[in-house]
């Protein structure tokens, strides 16, 4: 189960190796186990990732979050369809007739 919340202000590199998180600064490098991760906070501009680092945040269910240039959150990414059951009910949801809708 996920339990850490990582927030990360420093410039650097973010990658992935094996089934680990890789920081590296020009200091210093640490690896976090993505199982481990609930959320990864991306406070800073000066940090290199990639799309495939994004994804597999996503695949592991890993919330990243977005803050503006004053430290507010500016944006979330956040897993989509992980198990069939909220793909079905999603579909269930747009199948219905448009009077149940409204009296929903």
């Amino acid at each position: 189960m996920a339990w850490q919340s990582l927030h990360i202000s420093q410039a650097g590199h973010l990658s992935l190796k094996q089934k680990n998180l890789l920081f590296k600064t020009e200091e210093d490098e640490h690896r976090f186990a993505l199982e481990d991760i609930a959320c990864l906070i991306i406070d800073t501009p000066q940090l290199n990732l990639s799309a495939t680092f994004l994804s597999r945040c996503a695949e592991e269910g890993i919330a990243v979050i977005l803050p503006d240039k004053r430290h507010h959150p500016a944006g979330v990414l956040l897993s989509f369809h992980q198990h069939h059951a909220q793909s079905e009910i999603a579909h269930l949801q747009i199948g219905l007739s448009t009077p149940f809708k409204k009296r929903l």
